[in-house]
């Protein structure tokens, strides 16, 4: 079962470094129209996994609160939105770069950076859960949880990493990053 764990986590790490590898293959800088269409198929992308693969199952947990089920995810959603208000006051003090774009780009990589901490966290929880249980069947769906993720996770290394080497100047720094 740890097997399983191995090439789920390998999975989603991959696909990531495969969508920022695309950055190669651009001759030169993205301009400002594309840059608008990798955010937006980036934002899609985790607005629809938002909306189906978390918001949707949390208020179906909470059906036991009856007419307040909505309330856990509200308070998530809050919650999220005055940490990012909070992280958007802190990379003000912190990057006082003169450059807009730049201090947009640099923004963007601490967001999806952040949001894959508990995309990181679900996996390996996922996966400790099976194995400790010894659960085939649990194994299998963490492996399933894996492979949506990674599919998430190849526009997005994209979405970063484009915009990045605009910004470095350079497909390696931005492949890196």
């Amino acid at each position: 079962m740890i097997s399983y764990a191995i090439i789920g986590i390998s999975f989603a790490f991959c696909m990531t470094v495969l969508g920022s590898s695309l950055v190669f293959f651009f001759k030169k800088p993205i301009g400002e129209r594309m840059s608008r269409i990798f955010y937006g198929l980036s934002a899609g992308i985790m607005l629809s996994a938002t909306f189906w693969s978390l918001l949707i199952p949390s208020i179906n947990y909470s059906e036991s609160l009856g007419r307040l089920k909505f309330l856990p995810s509200v308070i998530g959603i809050v919650l999220g939105a005055l940490f990012i208000f909070l992280l958007d006051l802190f990379m003000k003090k912190f990057n006082k770069s003169k450059n807009a774009e730049r201090n947009k780009n640099f923004k963007f990589f601490m967001a999806v950076t952040i949001h894959n901490i508990p995309e990181g966290l679900a996996v390996g929880f996922a996966f400790g859960i099976g194995i400790w249980c010894n659960d085939l069947a649990l194994c299998l769906s963490a492996l399933t949880l894996s492979i949506g993720i990674g599919l998430q996770n190849f526009p997005e290394g994209l979405a970063i990493s484009l915009p990045m080497r605009k910004t470095l100047d350079s497909c390696q720094k931005a492949f890196w990053y």
